[in-house]
C-alpha cells in the first residue's frame, strides 16, 4: 500500500529484471555496480527468506581466495547506498542483515511481481480444490498468467543460481495455464478461451506435450476440427524437428473420441507434411487437404458459414517454391494450401464469401506480378450449404 512521503516501487523479475520508482524506469546502468545489482536480484527473488552470508559469497566470488566477507560487506554497502539514491529512502531498511544472515525486507509500498504471482496462483488453487467461487479462480489464474512475461531473470540465463528458481516458476506457470484452461471449459464451456490460454503457454514452453494435448482436445470438443488438425501438424513438426519422433497414440485417440473421426481419417493425419512452415497458412499434402475439405463441409452443416476454393494455375518452374512462400506469408494462418497437381495450387479460404474472394484474388495477382511470377491463372468458387453434397473435384473450376 502506498504511503505518504514513501516512494511507490515496482520490481519485475518475470522476464528481464526491471524497476519502477514513482513510474520512473530504473535501468541496470543506474545501479553502477554489477555485483550490487546481483545481490539485490538474489535477495529479492528469495523474498521472505533469510540468506546465509556464505551463499552470497559463493554466488559473487566462487573462485576467489581473497577476503570474501570484506567484499560482501562492501558490496552490500554499495547496494544500500544505490537504493538510497534511487528510492530516496534508506537502503538499510530494505536490505537487512543480522548474525550472518541477509534478507530483502519488502516494505508495504513496494510491489513485487513474483509475490503477486504466488498469491494469485495459490489462492486460485485453493478455490479450485475447494470448488468455491470457480469464476474467481479463473480470474486469478489469468492474472498469474498475465504477470508471467517470460522466464524469471532471462538476462541471467547462464547464472547457475537462477536455474532452479526459473524452473520452479515455469512449472507453476504451466500448471496455472492447464488449470485455468480446464476451468474455462468446465465452468464456462469456453473452448476458444481455453485454447488461447494454452497457446500462451506454448509461447513460453513450445515442447510441453500437455499443452498440445489440451489444445487439441479443446478444439475437437468445440467442433473445430480443421484447427485441431493444424495443431496436430504443429506438434508433429516439433517432434520431428527436435527429437526425430512421431506423435504417440494418446493424441490420435482424441480425434476418435472427441472428433468422431474414423480410423481411416486418423491415419491420414500421418500424411501431414512436416516440412511446412510453422507460421503462415497451412501447407499440406493433397490427402490431408481432402480430409480438411470434408471437415469443413461438416462444420458448414452446423454453422452455415461459407468458404472459398481458389486455384492458382501456371507452369511448374523454379518459381513455384517462391510462389508457395508468398502465398503462405500473405494468406491467413487458418487458410490451407496443397499441390492439387503439378501445375495447380489449391487454396481453401475459411469464412470467405464472393466479395472477399475477389479482393484476395486481385491482391494476389498484384503481389505475384510485383514478384515477376507469371503467367498464372487465378480462379475461385464459393462453397455454400447447397454444395455440401458435391465432391471436391467437381467444385474445382
Amino acid at each position: 500500500m502506498y504511503q505518504e512521503n514513501k516512494p511507490m516501487v515496482k520490481i519485475y523479475l518475470l522476464g528481464s529484471f526491471s524497476m519502477k520508482v514513482n513510474n520512473r524506469n530504473i535501468s541496470a546502468g543506474d545501479w553502477k555496480s554489477r555485483k550490487a545489482l546481483a545481490i539485490f536480484k538474489y535477495l529479492v527473488s528469495h523474498y521472505g527468506k533469510k540468506i546465509q552470508k556464505d551463499i552470497l559469497m559463493e554466488l559473487l566470488w566462487p573462485d576467489s581466495s581473497r577476503d570474501q566477507i570484506h567484499n560482501l560487506h562492501t558490496t552490500v554497502y554499495y547496494a544500500r547506498k544505490i537504493l538510497d539514491s534511487l528510492l530516496g529512502y534508506e537502503g538499510k531498511e530494505i536490505i537487512k542483515s543480522s548474525k550472518g544472515l541477509y534478507w530483502f525486507d519488502k516494505p508495504s509500498w513496494c510491489w513485487l511481481d513474483i509475490e503477486e504471482f504466488d498469491s494469485n496462483y495459490k489462492t486460485a488453487i485453493n478455490l479450485q480444490e475447494e470448488t468455491k467461487n470457480l469464476g474467481r479462480a479463473i480470474q486469478l489464474f489469468k492474472k498469474a498468467i498475465t504477470l508471467y512475461q517470460n522466464d524469471l531473470l532471462d538476462e541471467d540465463l547462464y547464472n547457475d543460481w537462477t536455474f532452479n528458481l526459473r524452473q520452479h516458476y515455469r512449472e507453476l506457470y504451466i500448471d496455472a495455464v492447464l488449470r485455468g484452461a480446464t476451468l474455462l471449459i468446465d465452468v464456462k464451456k469456453d473452448y476458444l478461451g481455453a485454447d488461447q490460454v494454452c497457446q500462451q503457454g506454448l509461447e513460453i514452453d513450445p515442447y510441453r506435450e500437455e499443452l498440445y494435448r489440451s489444445i487439441i482436445s479443446n478444439l475437437l470438443k468445440a467442433g473445430m476440427y480443421v484447427e485441431a488438425i493444424k495443431m496436430y501438424h504443429k506438434y508433429s513438426r516439433m517432434l520431428h524437428e527436435e527429437f526425430g519422433l512421431k506423435p504417440g497414440p494418446v493424441i490420435k485417440d482424441m480425434f476418435l473420441e472427441y472428433g468422431n473421426f474414423s480410423e481411416q481419417e486418423v491415419n491420414i493425419l500421418d500424411a501431414i507434411n512436416t516440412e511446412s512452415k510453422a507460421r503462415g497458412s497451412f501447407f499440406c499434402k493433397r490427402q490431408v487437404f481432402d480430409l480438411i475439405y470434408e471437415l469443413q463441409l461438416r462444420r458448414q452443416k452446423r454453422t452455415g458459414e461459407v468458404f472459398a476454393l481458389m486455384t492458382i494455375e501456371g507452369k511448374r518452374t523454379e518459381q513455384q517454391k517462391k510462389l508457395l512462400n508468398i502465398l503462405q506469408s500473405k494468406l491467413r494462418e487458418g487458410d490451407v494450401i496443397c499441390h492439387w497437381n503439378p501445375k495447380t495450387l489449391l487454396l481453401m479460404l475459411y469464412q470467405t464469401g464472393s466479395r472477399a474472394a475477389k479482393k484476395i484474388k486481385n491482391r494476389l495477382e498484384e503481389v505475384l506480378s510485383i514478384n515477376n511470377i507469371n503467367p498464372v491463372t487465378i480462379k475461385f468458387s464459393i462453397i455454400k450449404g447447397a454444395d455440401s453434397s458435391s465432391e471436391l473435384e467437381k467444385m474445382i473450376i
